[in-house]
């Protein structure tokens, strides 16, 4: 029933201690500085009618600011690095770390993180049921500006919740992960769960939360 459903989800049970998660990931990354906090970028596939949008390089011209003070790694869909397999190292070469592991525990991925870079789909809910700092991309896309108008998914009203942005709004999405990873308050993340995955959510929403997620 409802309540085994509740409990969690077993690829995210079990999962080491933020610490113990950062050396599993760090582990597989020669001379890293470990000072640094580290930011998971986890862009989604997203496809329209046999069209792959773009939400990587679009952008670029931001993630590389963060460059100084952060480690960011972005999880490349393993569709995507099948498709388009020179991507892995154009973004490596740019300073991110590219993360293409296959058989990676993503749950170790989420707890590894200080804060997680989203944009749709399984991941925006992954990070909040892992208690997680988010912050949303908005595609440019006209039909993802009109299903975010519609709020056509779950995660479409998590950005009611957290702060997203568009692609003209660099500056202030630098400012915001700058602020957000020096909170140290957990309140928000915590009320982020609760609302999403505690008692208050209905059966139907989730069955449908649960597979958003697996998807």
């Amino acid at each position: 029933g409802a309540k085994g459903i509740r409990r969690g989800y077993p690829r995210y049970d079990n999962i080491p201690s933020v610490k113990c998660a950062k050396n599993i990931i760090y582990d597989d990354i020669k001379n890293i500085d470990k000072s640094k906090p580290f930011i998971l970028w986890m862009p989604t596939l997203i496809k329209i009618k046999g069209e792959i949008i773009d939400n990587i390089k679009v952008w670029i011209p931001i993630i590389i600011k963060l460059l100084d003070k952060y480690n960011v790694m972005i999880r490349l869909h393993p569709k995507l690095a099948v498709m388009n397999p020179e991507i892995a190292n154009y973004l490596a070469e740019l300073g991110l770390l590219v993360d293409v592991k296959k058989g990676r525990n993503l749950g170790v991925l989420y707890q590894a993180s200080d804060l997680v870079l989203s944009d749709y789909g399984g991941s925006v809910l992954s990070a909040v049921y892992m208690k997680k700092k988010l912050i949303l991309l908005n595609s440019p896309s006209e039909k993802y500006i009109k299903w975010r108008g519609k709020r056509k998914y779950v995660d479409d009203d998590v950005r009611n919740d957290v702060s997203s942005f568009n692609i003209n709004e660099g500056d202030s999405l630098v400012t915001q992960i700058n602020k957000d990873i020096q909170n140290s308050d957990n309140t928000k993340t915590d009320n982020l769960k609760k609302k999403y995955f505690g008692n208050e959510v209905n059966q139907k929403d989730i069955v449908k939360i649960i597979k958003d997620l697996v998807s």
